[in-house]
């Protein structure tokens, strides 16, 4: 087995160590050191032209679609010289949006990323300290079940809540003796909110007509704008309010589940499992 590096990874590193050597030499290392700014802006623009800081990030979304092992060759040939650059940073960000963010997420972030246009950078911290901790933050990686999911920070406390908890005594609080449905919605734009549904009888659920138009009434009576985008965890929908509070609801109704009943003393019959 070969472990030696490519001619493609050869080349990179050649390349590499000759622009680390022209441009960082210990008086500017030392320069940029002792500056406010620790970042040269004119040789980032550089390293932007030679397509480093998509290395890593796939073609699809503007990088180079190579890996991290090209991206670690060259973070070593710039630490071999101190080089400051903002290049591992941008990769990190780059790396969870590719891995956590959703498809709209790296159409908006990764091409900029890949191209330096945007620099990005990402910060651990501890749970009961996620929202305060991440001011000024463009998008937060938060927990999922096993995985995690990037938010923006004005959608961090609306994820953080426990809807298992506090949807069921709403559901059954005595003000409502039939039980009802709540929504839990935060703004994110003046034409745009994200939207928890608790339904009775049901619990949180991936969408809901319903429960969309409620959170948009309420948006755009606290000012917000109609048309309204409902960003659901089972897709996004559109609603218009009139100044009568008519609703108009726009979306796909997609099936996601189908099942068949069956009389309680008969047996079901083997179905194999559909093929994946």
């Amino acid at each position: 087995m070969d472990f030696g590096l490519s001619d493609e990874q050869q080349e990179i590193k050649s390349t590499a160590r000759e622009f680390v050597g022209a441009r960082f030499k210990p008086e500017k290392v030392r320069e940029l050191a002792e500056s406010g700014n620790p970042y040269d802006q004119a040789i980032w623009e550089e390293m932007c032209a030679l397509g480093w800081p998509g290395i890593a990030i796939a073609e699809e979304h503007g990088g180079q679609g190579l890996g991290v092992v090209e991206l670690a060759i060259l973070q070593e040939e710039l630490g071999c010289a101190c080089a400051p650059t903002p290049l591992l940073a941008n990769a990190y960000a780059g790396a969870v949006v590719e891995s956590a963010g959703s498809d709209a997420q790296r159409a908006r972030w990764l091409s900029g990323i890949a191209s330096g246009e945007a620099r990005g950078a990402a910060q651990l911290t501890y749970p009961d300290s996620i929202v305060g901790a991440a001011e000024g933050a463009v998008v937060l990686v938060m927990a999922k079940g096993d995985g995690a999911r990037l938010v923006d920070p004005a959608e961090a406390e609306l994820e953080r809540l426990d809807l298992t908890a506090i949807g069921p005594e709403i559901e059954h609080a005595p003000l409502f003796p039939n039980r009802t449905n709540t929504s839990f919605w935060t703004a994110l734009a003046p034409d745009a909110i994200r939207a928890r549904i608790f339904e009775r009888g049901a619990g949180e659920t991936l969408s809901s007509g319903t429960g969309a138009c409620g959170a948009a009434v309420a948006h755009v009576l606290r000012g917000g704008d109609s048309r309204c985008t409902v960003h659901l965890d089972g897709g996004d929908l559109e609603v218009d309010v009139d100044e009568s509070l008519h609703v108009d609801l726009t979306g796909w109704a997609v099936p996601i589940f189908s099942g068949e009943l069956i009389p309680k003393d008969e047996t079901p019959a083997q179905v194999p499992p559909p093929d994946r």
